[in-house]
């Protein structure tokens, strides 16, 4: 295997711990495993602008950019995973609604009508 397709290989093993990286009960909760596989996203993302597939040079470069792109891409799409979690755990765990803020939104929607 020469070292474009280990690089090649290295970027679509990285997209599947991506996916991998979401699975489970709690798997937000993992901290150090989803952070980890953020810093290795945009570590990979560097190499690839930076660096690239050896054979993807000239008029071909663009490929590494595309893929550089897609990586950033996870680590956006990552964040939002885990933010929409951690408000879903929130929500889960809030003790019952504030019964004076009930009041005042029941208020404000009769008025409202």
């Amino acid at each position: 295997m020469d070292l474009s397709a280990a690089t090649l290989l290295g970027v679509f093993a990285l997209l599947a711990i991506n996916r991998a990286v979401h699975l489970g009960e709690g798997w937000y909760t993992r901290r150090r495993l989803f952070w980890s596989v953020q810093v290795v996203n945009l570590l990979g993302a560097c190499f690839l602008v930076t660096v690239g597939v050896p054979e993807f040079q000239g008029p071909l470069r663009v490929i590494n950019l595309l893929l550089a792109g897609l990586l950033v891409w996870h680590i956006l799409l990552n964040n939002r995973r885990l933010t929409a979690a951690l408000r879903e755990a929130a929500r889960a765990e809030a003790p019952e609604e504030d019964p004076r803020r009930a009041e005042l939104l029941r208020r404000m929607k009769g008025e409202n009508l």
